[in-house]
């Protein structure tokens, strides 16, 4: 068993409360304590409101149509990164943006990058 700490502050009224919190240390464990319709339930909550978060992130973006963010709510995979701000000119942040939409694959972009060194 493993105690997270837990910190809540009220934005109404600016007063904060921590507390701890044993939700288990295992995924065996959280079954063990609430049952696997809650810690599956409880999972799927959050992977929608992430998938909806990578979906809203491209409906932000003036130059991406829907259809693309669907296909970033489609493709968010729990447990993966996605890095989001810095410049917006990054080119590794816009290489980053055409991989997690789908427009491109890695292989694609590898292969352009090869080409380019090679010429």
């Amino acid at each position: 068993m493993a105690n997270s700490t837990i910190n809540v502050k009220s934005p109404k009224t600016g007063r904060e409360v921590s507390f701890e919190r044993d939700f288990g240390s295992s995924i065996e464990e959280a079954v063990e304590m609430f049952g696997a319709d809650v810690v599956l339930s409880t999972f799927v909550s959050q992977a929608t409101i992430r998938a909806q978060g990578a979906a809203r992130t491209v409906l932000n973006s003036e130059d991406k149509s829907p259809e693309d963010a669907v296909k970033a709510g489609e493709s968010y995979t729990p447990g993966v990164v996605r890095k989001s701000g810095g410049s917006k000119k990054d080119p590794f942040n816009q290489l980053a943006a055409l991989v997690n939409s789908g427009s491109v694959s890695q292989e694609d972009i590898l292969a352009e990058l090869q080409k380019r060194l090679d010429q």
